[in-house]
C-alpha cells in the first residue's frame, strides 16, 4: 500500500473533480463539499488552495497513485508563545475507510507541520459522535483538550 500526499495544484486534471463529486454525494448530513460541484466550482477548489497557501496547505490523498481523498494543513501563529500551531484534516472516500489509511496519512500531515512548516503541535476536531476518528486519535497518542460541539484533541 502506497499512501502519498500530493500538493493540489491550480493545474490538476478532472479526475480530482470525480474524488470531490463522491465525497459529496457520500456525505449524509452537512458535506464540505457541495452536492452540485461541477467543472466551474472545481476550479475554484483548485484556485482557492492556491490563494491561501499563507494559511493552509492542501493535498490530494493518493493511494498507488489514485486519488482517494483530500488533507490539509492550516497553520497560525500563536500570540502567546510565539510558536506555530496547526490543524490537520482530511476526508477519505468512504470504501478506503477504516483501512488504516487515515491514520498513516495523519502521520504525514503530523511530519509536514513539524519539518515544512515548523509547527510545534497539531490539532484535530472530531464530531462527538465520530467513534472511528475518535478510536484515530486515541491511537496516535492525542490529547484530549476540550469538548464540546466536536471533540479537540492536540498531539
Amino acid at each position: 500500500m502506497n499512501i502519498n500526499l500530493k500538493k493540489i495544484d491550480i493545474n490538476d486534471g478532472v479526475d480530482g473533480l470525480e474524488v470531490l463529486k463522491q465525497i459529496a454525494i457520500t456525505f449524509e448530513e452537512e458535506s464540505p463539499i457541495p452536492k452540485e460541484i461541477d467543472e466551474y466550482l472545481y476550479k475554484g477548489f483548485l484556485y482557492l488552495a492556491k490563494e491561501e497557501e499563507n494559511i493552509c496547505q492542501r493535498y490530494w490523498i493518493e493511494l498507488d497513485n489514485k486519488k482517494i481523498g483530500y488533507a490539509d494543513i492550516k497553520y497560525i501563529q500563536n500570540d502567546y508563545d510565539r510558536k506555530y500551531l496547526g490543524n490537520i484534516g482530511l476526508i477519505i472516500l468512504k470504501e478506503y475507510q477504516k483501512k488504516g489509511i487515515g491514520f498513516i496519512v495523519i502521520k504525514l500531515l503530523i511530519e509536514k507541520a513539524k519539518n515544512e512548516f515548523n509547527i510545534d503541535k497539531v490539532q484535530i476536531a472530531t464530531k462527538v459522535d465520530n467513534v472511528s476518528a475518535i478510536k484515530l486519535c486515541e491511537k496516535l497518542g492525542a490529547d484530549l483538550i476540550d469538548s464540546d460541539e466536536k471533540n479537540h484533541y492536540v498531539i
